[in-house]
C-alpha cells in the first residue's frame, strides 16, 4: 500500500521515511507519509522550509513547485525559499512565465510582497522576458 501511495523514484522514498524520522525527533506532530493528494498540496503549501517540501515534493511526483515557491518567496515573505530552490532548479524562461502567472493570480500585492516579486524577476537573465513581465503586472520597470 505505502508504495502505491508514495511514487517517486526510489531513492526519493528513504529520504521520506529519513524526513519523517527527523520530525519526529523534533517532536513534530506532522506526517509525511502515505499522503493523499490534497494532503500534499496542503502539506506544500505551509512548509516553510523549502529542503522539506522538496523531499515530500520528489516523493509524491508533484514537478510543479512555482506556485508554492511564488506563495512562500512573494505573499509568505520568506526569500531564504526562493534562493533554496535556485540550488536545485535551473531557472529558466518558463519559471519566470509561471511566477507571472502565480502573480496575476494573486491580482493584488502588497508593497512588501511587489518588493519580493521584483527580486525574484532580478533574476531574470532575459532582459525583454523581465520588462514585459513587470510591465504586464504594472511594476516599476525602474528596479527590475
Amino acid at each position: 500500500w505505502y508504495q502505491r501511495r508514495v511514487r517517486g523514484s526510489a531513492s526519493s522514498r528513504p529520504r521520506l521515511v529519513s524526513l519523517q524520522v527527523l520530525l519526529k525527533k523534533q517532536g513534530s506532530t506532522r506526517n509525511v507519509l502515505n499522503l493523499t493528494k490534497d494532503e500534499v498540496r496542503n502539506y506544500l503549501a505551509r512548509q516553510t522550509r523549502f529542503y522539506e517540501a522538496y523531499i515530500v515534493a520528489e516523493a509524491y511526483n508533484v514537478s510543479d513547485l512555482v506556485p508554492y515557491v511564488f506563495r512562500m518567496a512573494v505573499i509568505e515573505e520568506n526569500m531564504d525559499y526562493f534562493e533554496d530552490y535556485r540550488t536545485v532548479h535551473f531557472i529558466g524562461s518558463s519559471f519566470f512565465d509561471d511566477i507571472f502567472i502565480s502573480a496575476q493570480k494573486a491580482r493584488r500585492l502588497d508593497e512588501v510582497a511587489t518588493r519580493n516579486l521584483i527580486g525574484i524577476l532580478s533574476h531574470c537573465k532575459d532582459i525583454r522576458q523581465r520588462k514585459s513581465i513587470a510591465q504586464k503586472l504594472s511594476l516599476p520597470t525602474n528596479l527590475i
